[in-house]
């Protein structure tokens, strides 16, 4: 049997305070969903080991912040489906080009991402 390898996509989360893009990923299954749950995990840290954490996209924790204080929420949007992993890395990276990095809080400018990531 022939594996589907277009499993993969493209996504923006988007508050709902302005609904505006502020992050751009590539993910398949579930991933889109697991940043807030990231940030609730984050939320939990003392400051110490939250400062020391290196993996934690601070731009990002702090942006769904300030989202939820103000009575905001999370708007998960994928943007194109059933690509290659190799087409959705250039996908994410075009559509960070055209929104801007500085509009966004993606650290890079996209399509360096690691497949299978946990």
């Amino acid at each position: 049997m022939k594996q589907n390898k277009n499993i993969y996509y493209v996504y923006a989360l988007v508050s709902s305070l302005d609904n505006k893009p502020f992050y751009i990923g590539k993910g398949k299954g579930r991933r889109m969903n697991c940043h807030l749950e990231f940030y609730f995990r984050c939320e939990k840290l003392s400051k110490e080991e939250f400062n020391s954490k290196k993996r934690i996209n601070k731009k990002k924790f702090y942006k769904i912040r300030k989202i939820l204080k103000n009575g905001g929420y999370i708007i998960y949007k994928k943007i194109i489906s059933n690509l290659s992993d190799e087409k959705a890395l250039r996908v994410e990276k075009n559509i960070i080009k055209i929104i801007g990095l500085k509009n966004l809080c993606n650290l890079t400018n996209g399509g360096e991402g690691i497949s299978g990531f946990k």
